[in-house]
């Protein structure tokens, strides 16, 4: 169902938001939640940086060696002009993660 909904982001996002919000809810470690959540909130909502990236480290946290994961870790960094290679280590993805953490 996450697949499906991550289809429907940008047609209805506020409700994309909370739907992803309560598949944490049940589930606060599961990475396609985290991940869809995170992109939606920087690639559709313009949210601040902040609230993405700690998602986005709480993906990594849960499935490190993820290529899912870690590939929207290094395309979220890059958007920020910071390269990092999908194959970095983990300690690497999460030092350059944060600075978007206050």
């Amino acid at each position: 169902e996450l697949a499906t909904l991550r289809a429907d982001v940008c047609d209805r996002p506020d409700e994309a938001r909370s739907l992803y919000e309560r598949a944490l809810a049940v589930r606060p470690d599961h990475p396609t939640a985290l991940i869809n959540l995170a992109d939606l909130l920087f690639d559709v909502l313009a949210d601040p940086d902040e609230e993405a990236a700690t998602l986005y480290l709480r993906a990594l946290q849960a499935q490190p060696e993820s290529a899912f994961v870690r590939g929207s870790v290094c395309q979220f960094l890059a958007s920020h002009g910071i390269a990092v290679a999908l194959s970095a280590p983990v300690e690497g993805l999460v030092a350059r993660l944060r600075p978007f953490l206050r």
